[in-house]
């Protein structure tokens, strides 16, 4: 039977689909253009768009990707991580969230240095309607080639969906807004998460903790690396470039530690490791109990 859902970036929608006020300049009165990812393997695009195992398929095409753009203007896409990424921070206990933010405007922050003029997102776009439909305008449609390029015409009841229109506010709200609600209690009060144990396994934890015991394996190997430096082992590329980002670890184990529930028992548990910690980071000389398990082999 039919069953599941295929959301695409790829494929095009022109002239006989989009309506005309709406068609990109570069694309006005074209009916079949290339696309990247269905025309680097045709086979396999039109087998999915063929399956019976598929009952909704909805592609996210060329003619709208082109049209939103992550650049540094004072309302684009940039400001807005930013401003996602400020909020994150300031409600704190949110460790997976503000990573993936502060990573992908850093990225971005350099991209943009040397591309002023932005770039095109188009796989983010599928992501958002993957998410939300909504976020694009769908027409109900057939997808096929002509040579090597794709196309499509109006056939309703295909179930195949391909994007005419889309939202930009709504494409924003959708990967930048915090779904996040935290869970509350009959009474209307917000729930406390019971603290987990000290040797809890990691399933048990709270997303904080697991954020903070991966900072603390990330520092300890590089506390193990300073020690094999100054035992006179020799480090090979990879175990420098470790040690390059020392400061860097180190800043994220004090965020971690400050995102951890304060009756967490991690706390306690290593507390010995935030004495030499600030040390470690600021003299360059190794401290604390080296553990971990990064490579020794010598370069």
């Amino acid at each position: 039977g039919h069953g599941g859902r295929w959301v695409a970036q790829g494929g095009f929608a022109g002239e006989g689909v989009v309506p005309r006020d709406i068609q990109m300049d570069k694309f006005k009165g074209k009916a079949y253009n290339s696309t990247t990812n269905f025309g680097q393997d045709p086979m396999a695009a039109r087998c999915a768009l063929a399956s019976g195992a598929i009952g909704r398929r909805v592609c996210v095409s060329k003619n709208v990707c082109h049209r939103t753009i992550y650049d540094g203007r004072a309302d684009g896409w940039h400001a807005g991580v930013a401003a996602a990424l400020q909020k994150t921070m300031g409600q704190g206990g949110r460790p997976v969230r503000e990573k993936a933010l502060r990573l992908l405007h850093q990225v971005m922050s350099e991209y943009l240095r040397f591309k002023t003029s932005g770039k095109m997102i188009h796989d983010p776009l599928a992501l958002a309607v993957a998410l939300d439909e909504s976020v694009c305008t769908l027409r109900e449609v057939e997808l096929g080639t002509e040579d090597d390029r794709w196309g499509c015409w109006l056939s309703p009841g295909s179930g195949t969906w391909i994007s005419v229109d889309y939202d930009e506010a709504k494409f924003r709200t959708t990967l930048l807004g915090d779904g996040f609600a935290p869970r509350t209690a009959p009474d209307g009060e917000a729930a406390a998460a019971p603290a987990p144990r000290a040797d809890a396994a990691p399933s048990a934890l709270a997303a904080s903790e697991r954020e903070f015991l991966k900072a603390v394996k990330a520092w300890k190997a590089v506390l193990k690396l300073e020690s094999q430096q100054a035992n006179g082992e020799a480090l090979d590329r990879l175990q420098w470039q470790k040690l390059e980002r020392k400061e860097e670890l180190s800043l994220e184990l004090e965020r971690a530690r400050c995102s951890l529930p304060e009756d967490s028992p991690l706390r306690d548990r290593y507390e010995d490791l935030f004495d030499a910690a600030p040390v470690a980071a600021n003299s360059g000389e190794p401290s604390g109990e080296p553990s971990g398990e990064p490579s020794t082999s010598p370069g």
